[in-house]
């Protein structure tokens, strides 16, 4: 064999050595590293750490999907009623709104808030989203005490969608939500809850409860029990269910089901869960259903009357923009 033959040979086993071992370590590298640093519980701790350092603000990324969603909501809420001054009045009442639980009238809005306070110049746009002054909330509040609106819980609801029987109009019922245990429901929210003789229910998770400014206090939570309101399931670290295995699911929401029972008592729990973000598939769907939960709320992705899918029920998600408020009763 030639001195060039050799080195061909040699070469060859270089080559094919790289390609057999080096090369596929280093292809498989990012994959380890991710596996290593970024597995689901450590994901949970970062996403934790998020809403810790931001107030319990959401990840920009599935924050926009909220953004886009309430887009496509506000993008139909052309027709605004206005007076001869142009100022938003209320939209008319008519009497097919009016039937008792007619069937092809029934129009059961469904509301989520999340902070009820003045936003500050340090709110970005993201947050400003779903940030509800105590002013525009209150003139909300007056408007569905005004048409003789009262609230009903999820929990009523789903009762006449199984059954299809209630003692109660509808068409004159409305479901308000609160999500992530803000400190400014607790302030802001419940004093106006209360003036107007309404009630709702406060989807927490439980990580946030006790341990930051932005949040409730246990103490405040149970009063919120004390005054009526329902207390839900919103997993325990605000976890994007679908990015996680089926055991961090069922730990977020077991751990955080039993919370809420120690600080509040059985009675006062809502028994239908929250889906954070509204992230929800198949599989998440069914691990709830085996917590043997009423059914789960979503957000809407448009405007449409309310569909009869128990574990996935539709919510608007509401801001400062009183007048979107006002069309979605058109």
């Amino acid at each position: 064999m030639s001195f060039f033959s050799i080195n061909k040979f040699k070469n060859n086993k270089i080559n094919n050595y790289c390609f057999s071992f080096i090369i596929p370590i280093f292809l498989t590298f990012p994959y380890l590293f991710s596996y290593i640093f970024f597995t689901p519980s450590n994901a949970i701790a970062l996403e934790q750490d998020i809403h810790r350092n931001t107030a319990v603000s959401i990840d920009e990324e599935i924050r926009g999907l909220e953004d886009a969603i309430r887009v496509a909501n506000e993008s139909e809420a052309r027709d605004i009623v206005k007076n001869k001054d142009g100022d938003t009045v209320s939209p008319k009442i008519t009497e097919e709104n009016n039937d008792i639980n007619s069937k092809s009238t029934i129009k059961v809005l469904m509301f989520g808030y999340h902070q009820v306070r003045e936003t500050k110049s340090s709110d970005g746009p993201k947050t400003r989203a779903f940030i509800t002054s105590p002013e525009t909330f209150e003139k909300e509040m007056k408007f569905l005490s005004d048409n003789g609106y009262r609230t009903i819980s999820t929990t009523d609801y789903i009762n006449y969608l199984k059954t299809g029987k209630t003692d109660f109009n509808l068409n004159k019922s409305v479901i308000l939500t609160f999500d992530d245990g803000y400190a400014s429901q607790y302030t802001n929210a419940l004093p106006i809850l209360k003036k107007y003789g309404f009630t709702g229910t406060f989807f927490i998770y439980s990580d946030c409860i006790d341990k930051y400014p932005a949040c409730m206090t246990s103490a405040e939570i149970k009063d919120l029990a004390l005054n009526g309101m329902k207390i839900g399931n919103h997993t325990d670290h605000h976890a994007f269910l679908p990015k996680y295995n089926t055991d961090i699911v069922r730990n977020e929401i077991e751990i955080n089901k039993q919370k809420i029972i120690d600080m509040v008592g059985t009675s006062s729990v809502e028994n239908v869960f929250a889906y954070p973000y509204g992230g929800t598939d198949e599989r998440v769907e069914e691990i709830v259903k085996s917590f043997n939960y009423e059914g789960a709320v979503g957000v809407m992705s448009s405007k449409k009357k309310q569909d009869k899918d128990l574990f996935n029920l539709k919510r608007y998600l509401l801001g400062e923009d009183y007048d979107y408020f006002l069309i979605l009763f058109k």
